[in-house]
């Protein structure tokens, strides 16, 4: 059976935490792919300069939240002020906002599929088919999460009342703060149901250096190597032969997309270089 957020929470509030994550991690998938644009352009860009360095070197950057494409990513969960107004709470209200955002703030992302031949993204995030896909192995499955695309958001006020109550008291509930804490985090994977069709995992990582926009991590510490690289076919020649050096000296596989004018569907397929 395929992952199911609704048993990945279930076992979460009967069994805890460890049990929902042998759950979630026995059900990351062994392959996963990302789209990297690049330039349309004959000459090296700096900023691709700095993405083809990353395969060279084998890292990957990863985004604080605000850096993402979606201006909206991480408002799956909200604070309901009218209802902190009734319960005396509105004083606080930016307080919690504050806490909320702390939260936000603690962790890098890293955004996978699995699709290689899904035209949109190819489009939407390979610069209109100039740049590459990198196929990923996954040796440790334990940043790996696989996101939930939901038509509602959820209010969060008691969750973080209780959370702040908890926090200020000489005797803490410390179970009870892991868990609204494990809740709250969650709110990263989670999206709006029109983002779907990119089939998205995210891999998530400390953000232990407290960078604003994001950072550069070796694939090792986040358990995740690169094993082929697909060039999208409108990928200029100049970035072409950069990458043909690249794959040849670390020994990734590399192929090139093409679109087969035969074919009656509308189809990529690709071919080994």
């Amino acid at each position: 059976m395929d992952f199911q957020v609704s048993e990945y929470c279930k076992l979460f509030i009967e069994h805890g935490i460890e049990s929902a994550n042998k759950y979630r991690i026995k059900n990351v998938l062994q392959t996963l792919y990302k789209y990297i644009s690049l330039s349309d352009s004959d000459k090296l860009t700096e900023m691709d300069e700095k993405k083809l360095n990353q395969l060279k070197n084998k890292e990957l950057w990863l985004s604080t939240y605000k850096s993402l494409n979606d201006s909206f990513e991480l408002k799956a969960i909200y604070l309901n002020k009218s209802r902190l107004d009734e319960s005396d709470w509105e004083k606080y209200y930016t307080v919690l906002e504050a806490e909320l955002e702390d939260i936000r703030k603690t962790f890098l992302i890293g955004s996978f599929t699995t699709e290689l031949y899904n035209l949109p993204m190819w489009a939407h995030y390979a610069n209109n088919h100039h740049g590459i896909c990198i196929e990923y192995k996954v040796q440790n499955k334990q940043f790996i999460y696989k996101m939930s695309y939901e038509i509602k958001r959820s209010d969060v006020t008691s969750i973080m009342t209780n959370l702040f109550n908890d926090a200020n008291k000489e005797s803490r509930n410390y179970e009870k703060i892991e868990r609204v804490n494990w809740a709250l985090f969650h709110s990263a994977m989670i999206k709006n149901k029109t983002w779907e069709y990119e089939n998205e995992y995210r891999l998530i990582y400390q953000n232990k250096q407290s960078k604003e926009k994001g950072d550069i991590i070796a694939l090792n510490k986040l358990g995740i190597s690169i094993f082929n690289i697909y060039i999208g076919i409108n990928c200029t020649l100049k970035y072409r032969q950069i990458l043909k050096e690249i794959a040849k000296n670390n020994n990734y596989g590399l192929y090139e997309m093409y679109f087969n004018d035969q074919n009656e569907y509308f189809e990529l397929s690709n071919k080994k270089i």
